[in-house]
């Protein structure tokens, strides 16, 4: 039977403690990567969910301007219509 040298030995011990450590980083590197992932998902839902309410507050903000833009044009027809009978009114009055 071949007896194992002391260099074999405190290289099988030194590559065990080194398998070890390997497999200690690799399930804390595993684990690592499950949260990342997770972590990624969360990020994609919060995403997704301002650019609803984007699109929300855009669609919001679109009817207030055109509804603003109408109510000016409204608003410049009528005084414009006012200054008019304002103006007949003293020529009217001037005559």
């Amino acid at each position: 039977m071949i007896e194992p040298s002391p260099l074999h030995k405190e290289l099988q011990e030194g590559f065990g403690a080194i398998q070890s450590i390997f497999m200690d980083y690799w399930a804390e590197f595993r684990d690592y990567g499950n949260e990342f992932r997770k972590f990624a998902k969360g990020t994609d839902e919060n995403f997704k969910a301002i650019m609803e309410k984007y699109g929300e507050i855009s669609e919001k903000l679109t009817t207030i301007l055109e509804t603003l833009t109408r109510e000016s044009r409204e608003t410049r027809e009528m005084l414009n219509e006012t200054m008019k009978l304002l103006r007949e009114a003293l020529e009217k009055l001037s005559r």
